[in-house]
Formats: C-alpha cells, structure tokens, sequence
C-alpha cells in the first residue's frame, strides 16, 4: 500500500510537471479564445495592442475552423470568448442558452482570388477557374468554414460551381486551404483577404477580389461564453475589439467595419 501510494504521488508529478506555460490559465485575466483561423494574420496585433492597454492581462488563442469551435463548445470546451467568421454559429449558441450577452458583428471579411505570383497566372475572375492550367481550385470545406461557404456561393452565381466542381479541393480551415495554393498542390485559392495581405502570402501571391454581390457578407461574430472563468476579462477583450485600435489594426487586415 505505501508503495502504491508513492507510486501515485510520482505519477501526479509527472503529469503536473508536463503542462506548459500555455496550459496554465489561471488567474484574474486570463481570457482563452477560440478564433476563426482567418484572424490569424491579424489577431495577434490585436491582443499584442490590448495587452498594451491592459497590463497583467494574458490572452491565449487557439484558431480553428468556427464550424468545429461550434461543434466543441456545445460540448463545453473550455473557452471564455468565441470570435467565429460569421454570425450563424454564435447565434446557434446563444439560442441554446450557452453565452453571455448576445453575439455583436466585430468585423466583415471579404473574399479573393489568390494564387502565386511565381504562376503567372492571369487571375482574371472568373475565367481563370475554367483554363486548362488551373487543375485545383483550394477552398476551405464549406461544411464548417464561413468562408469556405462564401466561396460556393461565389462560384455559384458567377456560373461556374458545376464545371469546376471537380477542380475544388477542400481544407479544413481557411488557413489549410492557403497552404494549399502556397505549396502548389492547387493553382487558385478562394481565400480571406485577411490573409491575401498579411506576410508571407502578401509577399508569395497576386490576387482579385471577388465581387462582393457574389455572396453573402461575411459577419464576424463575437460572444463571451456563459461558462467563461474569467467572465470580466472576457467582456473587456470583446469590447476592446470595436475601439479605435482594433479597429484600424482588422482595416490594415483586410476586414471591413460593419455596418452597426
């Protein structure tokens, strides 16, 4: 028994000793957000900004799919805030009475079409799609990315979705789907313009912007969860995201202000 008792005492070490400083969250003003990998490019200037403003304060970010963060946090993981690329799925939590507050549009992203500058490809929209040199077009998977959505109902009103539909090739996120057309195992993405301006893809590629009138507009929604440890925190980070410095940092990004 004394054995067995030692025995468990070194294993909780061990499994103690294992976390990283990323896992440790507790404390007044940790905030733990889970945010559409469009905001990747973008997001850190943000939270380098609000920790500026907010000194002591300790933000971490996981990015994702929104579809899949969705899918997570009805199942309660354990995030305070959730800044999704569209509004649908914060608006399907609140309905199930899992956030505080109701979801406010913090930004709206448009779409482009990106491909390598060392392609030379004509990007003329839509045409390229249709050329013999483009053999895939990378999307991210409609299923649970806004974006990827946007995409579909892009091609779709431009005509073409059902002659390039054996052209598209699907990422998990957005950011998967860049990776895509940056590796050159597709020609053309349909992407956020979040990251068609950001480096290194600013630097990589060339782009077009896809008419806005080809889909729908792409809200970003925000909420803090009702389950958030550090609910004040949270709130704080959500209402810095429509100040003046968070806003002009998503302007230099590529997402517009929407219209409240």
């Amino acid at each position: 028994m004394v054995r067995f008792g030692v025995l468990l005492a070194a294993l909780l070490g061990l499994l103690a000793c294992s976390r990283g400083p990323e896992d440790d969250l507790s404390g007044a003003g940790a905030v733990r957000i889970a945010a559409a990998a469009s905001l990747k490019p973008v997001l850190p200037d943000v939270v380098a900004e609000y920790a500026r403003k907010h000194p002591g304060a300790r933000v971490t970010v996981t990015y994702g799919a929104s579809g899949n963060f969705y899918a997570q946090l009805s199942q309660g993981a354990p995030f305070d805030v959730f800044l999704s690329a569209d509004m649908a799925y914060p608006q399907r939590l609140a309905e199930a009475g899992l956030v505080a507050g109701d979801p406010r549009v913090y930004a709206a992203g448009r779409l482009v079409l990106w491909s390598l500058r060392s392609s030379n490809l004509n990007t003329e929209w839509p045409g390229v799609l249709e050329g013999e040199e483009v053999r895939r077009i990378a999307i991210a998977n409609p299923r649970h990315a806004p974006y990827g959505r946007a995409a579909e109902e892009a091609l779709r009103a431009a005509g073409v979705l059902d002659r390039v539909q054996p052209k598209l090739v699907f990422g998990e996120s957005v950011e998967q789907a860049a990776t895509f057309v940056r590796t050159g195992s597709a020609e053309v993405g349909l992407l956020p313009k979040s990251q068609a301006v950001a480096p290194p893809m600013l630097d990589e590629g060339v782009w077009t912007d896809i008419p806005d009138e080809l889909y729908e507009p792409i809200l970003h929604g925000a909420v803090v969860m009702k389950s958030a440890a550090e609910a004040d925190a949270a709130g704080s980070f959500v209402d810095f995201l429509f100040g003046p410095e968070a806003r002009a940092i998503f302007a230099r990004g590529g997402l517009g202000r929407p219209s409240e």
